[in-house]
């Protein structure tokens, strides 16, 4: 008898815990689109605080990271929109958008190292240090490599002749940074 009672126990215990899943997941889907609405009307802290919520719910959604990873470019917070991205791919590994998104942010992370607006206030200009020229070559392979990346899932992609300008031109900044370099 105890026997039978636990398991109509555990049984009830798995039927409830699906019912939540699956009422998680609508949250999730009602909480993203809410997310893309504020994106779409420049609301990009509100978008952030929706889609971390998502996140709480349930973290194994490769869109909701890579919505969260654009929200955070969009607020030029380039460490955590490269962290969202990364786990979008993580999630997902064909997610061609996510490597080039990914590739843009490492991109203009690189170039705002460079022009010395890697700073909390953009206002604020220094000059690059040798430590910055570094990070911002190994943000620039790190693009060229995502913007391939993308183009291998996306063999036939409408903006390919942009893309491949994007490489070459992350090309010539390589050379040109590694010879300063030596």
């Amino acid at each position: 008898m105890k026997k039978l009672f636990i398991l109509s126990i555990l049984c009830t215990m798995l039927f409830l815990s699906g019912c939540v899943k699956n009422l998680s997941n609508i949250d999730i889907q009602k909480l993203n689109q809410k997310a893309t609405e504020y994106m779409e009307q420049g609301e990009y802290d509100k978008a952030i605080a929706r889609l971390e919520s998502s996140l709480d719910l349930n973290g194994d959604f490769p869109a909701t990271y890579y919505n969260l990873g654009v929200a955070y470019y969009q607020t030029n917070n380039y460490e955590e929109a490269a962290k969202a991205l990364n786990q979008a791919i993580e999630k997902q590994s064909d997610m061609a958008d996510a490597y080039y998104s990914r590739a843009v942010v490492y991109e203009d992370w690189a170039y705002s190292i460079l022009e010395g607006e890697d700073t909390d206030n953009a206002k604020d200009k220094k000059q690059p240090t040798n430590e910055d020229k570094a990070t911002s070559l190994k943000y620039l392979e790190n693009a060229k490599k995502d913007f391939e990346k993308y183009l291998e899932l996306k063999p036939n992609a409408q903006d390919k002749s942009d893309v491949e300008e994007k490489i070459v031109q992350i090309d010539n900044d390589l050379n040109n940074g590694e010879q300063k370099e030596n």
